[in-house]
């Protein structure tokens, strides 16, 4: 096989939508179909854990499996059925961007220590008495 193609602008940058009728079209399919499920799996997960720290800590990476699986789906869709502008093969370099930095971005906040603080801040709240509002 010839990869050279992959590395050319021209490749990239046409609007003809990349042809997912053949095993790439199942894997691809299989991979956006595989997050979505492990997001709904967490979501369940994180509303029946007994632990409410296990929930606020996957919480954030259930709605990125989520929705980076949804919006692969509508863009495989749309790539399926050959839609120009919206199958076309920019969008998934744009794709594959969009959803590392929000994953770096997921890391970096979980690295950070925010999650933690916020969680115990919520628990001391919880007993203290709340003002009446008039």
């Amino acid at each position: 096989m010839d990869f050279s193609a992959l590395f050319s602008w021209n490749y990239w940058l046409t609007l003809n939508p990349p042809n997912l009728a053949g095993f790439l079209g199942w894997v691809v399919l299989v991979v956006f179909a595989a997050l979505c499920s492990a997001g709904i799996g967490l979501t369940i997960w994180n509303h029946h854990s007994p632990k409410r720290e296990n929930a606020f800590r996957w919480r954030h990476f259930a709605n990125w499996c989520l929705t980076l699986g949804f919006v692969g789906l509508i863009l495989f869709f749309f790539s399926f059925e050959q839609i120009r502008l919206l199958g076309a093969r920019f969008w998934y370099p744009i794709y594959g961007l969009w959803g590392l930095i929000w994953l770096v971005v997921i890391f970096r906040t979980r690295a950070s220590g925010v999650s933690r603080e916020v969680l115990e801040r919520r628990e001391r709240e919880k007993y203290l008495p709340q003002a009446k509002g008039e």
